[in-house]
């Protein structure tokens, strides 16, 4: 940043509206999450789960069972949701429980689903708590599905950082971009306050936004 030397001291004052320390701790922080997120991008790489329903579904193998585990929403609180797969009696006993709900169990012979709970209503409208666990979705995990699904993807978190880049290009030269955007009608164009007031509401905004998009990628949600 270029600064008007002052003919009384000769130093450099500071441009009127000008927060360079702003600018500075905005460098620093959108460094810091290019480098943090990178660093859970790859460590993300190792950690898997598979899709149930839209749900992201983690797998367990105990000694005596298989246990799928995740969260889903309901009535504006996490719900637990838990499918315990037990081998034995050739099949398969498969067993979901949403909340504090009442279980429902399948037992799975040969390919065919017998419901041994009692039948429910509902569904997911109504939450997960009254979700009815169907045979499709008892013959899914009674074929012990593996947990094959990476959501931290290098793609996404790419096509963040590429903003972030750009984003620290605008904070580093918010002069020159203005010179260059009004040079070819204004002579010798300088920054206003109302500009500098604009620019950092825009620069802190932008920081919140690629924060929440690196948050996002790491997460696989849709940006």
């Amino acid at each position: 940043m270029t600064r008007i030397p002052d003919r009384r001291t000769g130093t450099a004052e500071q441009p009127a509206g000008d927060w360079p320390f702003f600018r500075r701790a905005a460098l620093l922080l959108l460094t810091g999450m290019i480098v943090l997120f990178g660093v859970l991008t790859f460590l993300g790489q190792f950690q898997k789960d598979l899709d149930f329903r839209g749900l992201s579904i983690t797998r367990e193998d105990l000694p005596d069972r298989t246990v799928y585990s995740g969260y889903g929403m309901g009535y504006n609180r996490k719900i637990p949701i838990v499918v315990t797969c037990l081998p034995g009696g050739g099949g398969m006993r498969v067993e979901f429980t949403a909340g504090e709900s009442e279980v429902q169990i399948y037992q799975m012979t040969e390919g065919r689903a017998e419901r041994l709970s009692a039948p429910r209503g509902g569904g997911t409208p109504y939450g997960w708590e009254e979700y009815v666990f169907t045979e499709e979705d008892a013959r899914f995990f009674a074929a012990l599905p593996e947990a094959d699904r990476v959501r931290a993807s290098w793609g996404a978190y790419l096509g963040v950082t590429v903003l972030a880049l750009f984003l620290m290009f605008h904070a580093a030269f918010p002069k020159a971009l203005f010179t260059l955007r009004h040079i070819w009608t204004v002579e010798q164009p300088e920054p206003t306050k109302l500009f500098w007031l604009g620019y950092f509401f825009s620069l802190g905004l932008g920081l919140f936004l690629i924060l929440a998009s690196f948050l996002l990628a790491l997460t696989g949600d849709s940006l």
